[in-house]
């Protein structure tokens, strides 16, 4: 057998990837060469803007470093939370009261957006959701038979439009609650026995959330125990990354050898 199975070999890409969550995985050297082409070309942008926020209960808990589709933090799921992202951070807090400014986007860029979470309790760290995913091992959680302010978002533009992606699951439970923000109010079911993110069932999407005239957006929940394990904020308005007019990459694979990819508009 050649000593290097995978010569260099130069694909010339014309068109940007984009990966929806509806995109069945590849597998073997072929996803990694595609995950790593994702993961290091801005032209690919999943969603314009991210900022990605998980209540750890311990460092095992922490999504920090984590990409969309890490096979370790996923479970059993096809990504590691509701919303697939560019880059690999996370604002991980281990508080039911966390608050903290200038939250990291996805790609590490401090952001004006403030966050002030008003939880009771949680952090577990043990819990088994869709087979052990990361950001569902551990939630903040409070006892709100009514509505009750869970979260309150600062530093929001008042002229843009924003998607929040809450993920609540109570461990491998059933525990139907519900959140409301600006006007849009979503249950979800908290099913446990899910195998993959269903939204409803161990998410809720609240789209088109407009802050008020001072850039603050306030999330509210009820139920028997509202449990919030993460959240994502999308900036609807926030300019998709341009990728660049010409790159190279060159990934390495050990035994496999090495590949080139170049193209226009990466």
């Amino acid at each position: 057998m050649p000593a290097n199975p995978l010569p260099d070999s130069e694909i010339i890409l014309y068109q940007p990837m984009h990966m929806t969550t509806h995109t069945p995985r590849p597998n073997g050297l072929i996803a990694r060469l595609l995950g790593a082409l994702l993961l290091a070309s801005a032209g690919s942008a999943m969603a314009a803007d991210v900022i990605n926020v998980n209540y750890a209960g311990n460092p095992t808990c922490a999504m920090q470093g984590v990409w969309s589709y890490d096979a370790a933090a996923r479970g059993t799921a096809s990504r590691v939370a509701p919303l697939e992202y560019l880059g690999n951070t996370w604002n991980d807090f281990n508080t039911a009261t966390a608050v903290g400014s200038k939250l990291l986007d996805s790609v590490g860029v401090p952001t004006t957006v403030g966050l002030a979470t008003t939880m009771e309790a949680g952090f577990w760290a043990d819990w088994n959701g869709l087979g052990g995913a990361r950001l569902l091992k551990s939630p903040a959680a409070a006892s709100y038979k009514d509505y009750k302010q869970a979260f309150k978002l600062s530093g929001l533009n008042p002229g843009h439009t924003y998607d929040i992606y809450i993920a609540s699951i109570h461990n491998n439970n059933n525990n139907p609650q519900d959140f409301r923000a600006g006007g849009v109010e979503k249950h979800v079911a908290n099913g446990g026995r899910c195998v993959d993110w269903t939204e409803g069932q161990n998410y809720i999407r609240l789209a088109g959330l407009k802050p008020d005239g001072g850039g603050n957006l306030t999330v509210e929940g009820k139920g028997g125990q509202v449990i919030i394990n993460g959240f994502q904020l999308v900036d609807n308005e926030a300019p998709t990354p341009k990728s660049p007019d010409k790159s190279v990459f060159t990934f390495s694979f050990g035994e496999l050898g090495q590949a080139k990819i170049s193209g226009t508009d990466i």
